[in-house]
């Protein structure tokens, strides 16, 4: 058996999820031993071999390490730049705490294992005492009062995912377009992490959200957190540059057709004006019978000139 005491763990989370569940055994598989292998920022130096020299360091056999490897990089578990190989929920995983509810459970758990399992000799040999209920109703009492206690300076606060703290920046802008947020999915969090933490800060996300305010994407009857974050790049530059021309009032939707702003309805106005003027149906019939008229003419005065027929260069009618 290993020396406990000297041996290097990692915290492994046990819940399925869906996003865990939907991926297939082999995929499963290599996550853990990636999980175990990586340093402790979640990246692995795959050197010039690339991918081949995971597969051998792991010890997985080629043809159950490649759809693996594929699969896990299409659904954003893992990354590739150069030959480094990241994991970018790693970190995260590793450093965020654990509620104090889910502790206090686990606490009890052990607690009830240690009573029910262990003999008074073994109890005291392995320095586990057994645990009373009067003590119980202590730390569930202590537990509760922990709960109703006011937060106080120094506190410190739940952590909050970064994803939900930016995308309730743009809710809270929005004026209802986007609902208040309470969670992403892990795929999401790894798409904000990777593509838009480090270049939107979250003055450009409240930004966003008084562009939605202002009619931004107003076809949309509803948002969603996925939807925000697929779109985020482009809609935080069309933010920008509608910040940058003074924050106009877009177009609204009213009664299910377009409303137009009042520079819009100005220009509108100039063009119908500029417009050439339509011909009525007695003018076009007017115009086609002079039209008519003076093709008979150029036709009389052809053949008045030319009583022969065709004239000696080819031409068999008059050039109109």
């Amino acid at each position: 058996m290993l020396d406990w005491s000297r041996a290097a763990w990692r915290k492994l989370h046990v819940g399925d999820h869906p996003e865990w569940i939907a991926l297939s055994w082999q995929s499963r598989c290599v996550l853990l031993h990636l999980f175990r292998t990586v340093d402790s920022n979640g990246r692995m130096d795959m050197g010039r071999a690339g991918p081949k020299a995971v597969a051998a360091l792991l010890r997985i056999p080629c043809e159950v390490f490649e759809p693996a490897f594929l699969e896990l990089k299409e659904t954003g578990w893992l990354e590739v730049t150069g030959t480094w190989l990241l994991l970018p929920w790693f970190e995260e995983s590793q450093t965020t705490p654990t509620a104090g509810v889910i502790r206090t459970k686990q606490w009890r758990e052990r607690c009830d294992a240690a009573s029910h399992n262990v003999t008074n000799g073994d109890a005291v040999r392995r320095g586990v005492t057994n645990v009373t209920k009067e003590e119980r109703r202590g730390e569930k009492k202590r537990e509760e009062e922990k709960r109703e206690e006011p937060e106080v300076a120094g506190n410190k606060s739940p952590r909050v995912c970064p994803a939900v703290e930016h995308l309730n920046e743009t809710a809270r802008a929005s004026k209802g377009r986007l609902g208040e947020i309470e969670r992403v999915t892990p795929g999401q969090s790894i798409h904000f992490n990777a593509h838009l933490k480090a270049i939107y800060a979250k003055d450009d996300w409240a930004l966003l959200g008084e562009w939605l305010a202002a009619g931004g994407e107003e076809y949309r009857s509803t948002l969603s957190a996925g939807v925000v974050l697929k779109n985020a790049t482009d809609w935080i530059e069309q933010a920008k540059a509608w910040e940058k021309a003074g924050s106009p009032e877009l177009r609204k939707e009213v009664g299910g057709r377009r409303q137009l702003s009042q520079a819009e309805k100005e220009e509108e106005d100039n063009r119908y004006k500029n417009a050439p003027k339509l011909l009525s149906f007695e003018e076009i019939e007017e115009r086609n019978r002079q039209s008519r008229a003076e093709v008979d003419r150029a036709m009389n005065e052809y053949f008045r000139t030319h009583p022969n027929g065709a004239p000696s260069n080819g031409h068999a009618t008059p050039n109109l």
